[in-house]
């Protein structure tokens, strides 16, 4: 069978370059022997318009003589033996084809038999096929609507990756559905699927409108262990208790999908499970579950809270970013690790308590957490990895543990808000960066006298004081760069501030015009001297009334800022 395989995809390829035209109704066949093992002789030969090759038993359809247009109906019989099947490629870009009727002679319909046919409209299959090949009628994007019989028991790859599909009826006789086998099927509104499914491949239904299950009803119960992705989903989803593993990418891109109630079954969350379900404002993880995959609600806007169970013990990559509406998280004692980007862009999250139990925090865990004013670092945790924290622009106080060795590349910059910070004893080195541009940031304290300061310049801010030991590394820097240092134990000193100056410059110039109207804007934070420089009218803030008065006060309307 592998060389009769072999002969058909060649003579299949061979028609698709160059169309020999016949004229006959019948063409008397040629008799080929095949000569290796395992293989079937057959001979070839010609019907009206059909090419074909003919076995035994049955006859095999390969093919075309003069590239068909319009209906194209497939004998039952020819030379009195059954047509049974038709082969690879046999009408693969058949573009003027309309509709195609297949006799219930047939019983398989193999790979890209009428892929590219871009005008077909109708397909009649009959109860006798039992299975539909890869792209069998891929990219097909007239075709609006397909029945399959109850015969059938498996559906191929790409089998039906057609734009214009609205409908699809799947029998119960079907067990499987290949990968992305209606994917990018855009018009698609109603797809029913039978509690005999047993199998959905990654991607069966990416990019449709969205997914009823059988009973079209909500909430919407997907029968067994099933994948699929992209179905957007409408309303509520309740996942029977057969279920034991949510795939990857299962309901990806679902904006309809409101709520899921994961039942206690479930041990695992799939890669990106429900990432960008932009509508989704409830999920229930259950204690069954022990991990949560790769960016698994990543892009979750509508996510306000979640608890995760004390069955998880790793907080995988990416699991919650992006979830710009997410207040709370809980996360338990079981959990280990917290992994690159897990909450990374949740900019509703006002504060988190890593429990003890937490050994890692990987890069960027909590970059970009705009609105993030307070967190709590375990003694478990002994690095700070690069960006952990980075660009938390409302960050006013974060305590490092003693039992930290490392903080790394940018791990607090950006954090404008940031006033102050003790670095303790046990931290040998501070990466690059650590604390740039905090501007808010007037004490640094460095413990370790031997603590390397990489890049110090742009490492700790320049409006900060430096607190270390004599002859530590911090003071070395800090008289190496012009910063001002002071023994640890020494008063904070205010410094004597110039009303005006809010850049600190020592000039009153259009330059602290454009800090004001940049701190206003949320853009620069000034320093708690710059504040009290130009706070004018005692309000404790910038406001667009104390820019105006600096800037009468530079071109010389007024001479006293409090007039």
């Amino acid at each position: 069978m592998k060389f009769k395989k072999i002969l058909a995809v060649v003579s299949a390829l061979c028609m698709l370059c160059a169309v020999v035209p016949f004229s006959e109704k019948y063409v008397p066949e040629t008799a080929i022997s095949a000569s290796a093992e395992d293989t079937e002789e057959y001979t070839e030969g010609t019907y009206e318009n059909l090419k074909y090759n003919k076995y035994a038993n049955y006859i095999e359809i390969t093919g075309y003589v003069e590239e068909p247009t319009g209906e194209l109906v497939i004998p039952k019989e020819i030379d009195e033996l059954p047509v049974t099947s038709i082969s690879y490629f046999a009408f693969e870009g058949c573009s003027e084809l309309t509709s195609v009727t297949i006799p219930e002679s047939v019983t398989s319909i193999e790979d890209y038999v009428f892929a590219h046919c871009y005008e077909l409209t109708s397909v009649t299959i009959p109860e006798s096929v039992t299975s539909i090949g890869y792209e069998a009628f891929s990219v097909c994007n007239s075709l609006t609507s397909i029945t399959i019989p109850k015969s059938v028991t498996g559906i191929g790859d790409y089998a039906f990756f057609c734009a214009g599909l609205t409908s699809v009826t799947i029998p119960e006789s079907v067990t499987s559905i290949g990968k992305r086998a209606f994917s990018e099927c855009s018009s698609l509104t109603s797809v029913i699927i039978p509690e005999s499914m047993t199998s959905i491949g990654y991607g069966a239904f990416a990019g449709t409108i969205w997914l009823k299950a059988k009973q079209e009803e909500n909430p919407l119960v997907i029968i067994n262990s099933i994948l699929i992705d992209g179905t957007a989903c409408e309303g509520d989803v309740a996942i029977p208790e057969s279920v034991t593993s949510i795939g990857d990418y299962a309901f990806s891109d679902c904006s309809r999908l409101t709520s899921v109630i994961i039942p206690e079954s479930v041990t695992n969350i799939g890669e990106g499970a429900f990432s960008h379900c932009s509508g989704l404002a409830s999920v229930t993880i259950p204690e069954s579950v022990t991990s949560i995959g790769y960016s698994a609600f990543d892009g979750c806007s509508g996510l306000t809270s979640v608890i995760i169970p004390e069955s998880v013990t790793s907080i995988g990559d990416n699991v919650f970013s992006h979830c710009s509406g997410l207040t709370s998280v809980t996360i338990p004692e079981s959990v280990t690790s917290i992994g690159y980007e897990a909450f990374s862009a949740c900019n509703s999250l006002t504060s988190v308590t890593i429990p003890k139990s937490v050994t890692s925090i990987e890069r960027h865990a909590f970059s970009n957490c705009s609105v993030l004013t307070s967190v709590t670092i375990p003694e478990s945790v002994t690095s700070i990895e690069d960006y952990v924290f980075s660009n938390c622009s409302g960050l006013t106080s974060v305590m490092i543990p003693k039992s930290v060795t490392s903080i790394g590349v940018s791990a607090f910059s950006e954090c404008s808000r940031l006033t102050s910070v003790t670095i303790p004893e046990s931290v040998t080195s501070i990466g690059d960066r650590a604390f740039y541009n905090c501007s808010g940031l007037i004490a640094v304290t460095i413990e370790n006298p031997d603590c390397k300061i990489y890049n110090f310049e742009s490492t700790l801010s320049d409006t900060a004081t430096i607190y270390g030991y004599e002859n530590s590394t911090a003071q070395v820097y800090a008289k190496r760069y012009n910063r001002k240092f002071a023994l640890i134990g020494s008063e904070l000193k205010t410094e004597e501030f110039k009303q005006g100056d809010a850049d600190g410059n020592g000039e009153i110039d259009i330059l602290d015009v454009i800090t004001i109207n940049k701190a206003i804007l949320g853009k620069e934070n000034l320093s708690e001297n710059g504040l009290k420089a130009i706070d004018f009218n005692g309000n404790g803030k910038p406001d667009s009334a104390e820019a105006l008065t600096l800037l009468k006060y530079i071109v010389g309307i007024i001479t006293d800022f409090n007039a």
